[in-house]
């Protein structure tokens, strides 16, 4: 069996081809060939329609494979903005915000100062460590929450990007 010595019209690469053979695709980049044959010459001529096509398909599935990640983005941040958020008496849930811990330690040292000067100084200690924690606590966990709100949203945003760029 005889072959032709062509080369890929794509990455250039020698490929050995039978005198029969029509189509090929390149075992170097995996570009579909034509075999052209023109007189005494012969050359492989780029699938260009395959090709685009290839490409087409190759963007939708990167395209698909963004939205997929970006639902599962949106799936991970409600699962752990629930885990984030604080507990009222009842169980529900709220956002922490750092206004709110600044009024509760605000309130617990007025009330630490208001029972240490009206009833024993020990109940005044009480009230204003605890109202003092409560407000740690609670300002540590909105800035807990806005930083984890803020890795969702720039992630969220630069895979809308990506999405948009394929479009």
């Amino acid at each position: 069996m005889t072959t032709l010595p062509l080369n890929c019209n794509n990455c250039g690469a020698p490929l050995p081809v039978p005198e029969s053979t029509r189509y090929l695709t390149c075992q170097f980049c995996h570009t579909q060939l034509e075999v052209v044959r023109d007189g005494n010459a012969a050359f492989t001529k780029v699938l260009d329609a395959l090709q685009e096509r290839t490409e087409q398909i190759s963007a939708d599935v990167r395209r698909l494979e963004l939205k997929n990640e970006l639902l599962t983005l949106e799936h991970n941040w409600d699962r752990e903005s629930e885990r984030l958020k604080l507990r009222n008496k009842h169980g529900g849930t709220y956002e922490p915000s750092a206004a709110l811990a600044v009024f509760v330690i605000a309130v617990g040292i007025v009330m630490g100062v208001g029972m240490g000067t009206y009833f024993s100084p020990l109940f005044g200690f009480l009230a204003l460590v605890v109202g003092v924690a409560s407000g740690i606590h609670q300002l540590m966990a909105a800035s807990a929450f806005d930083a984890a709100s803020k890795r969702y949203q720039q992630r969220k945003q630069q895979l809308q990007r990506e999405i948009n760029e394929l479009t």
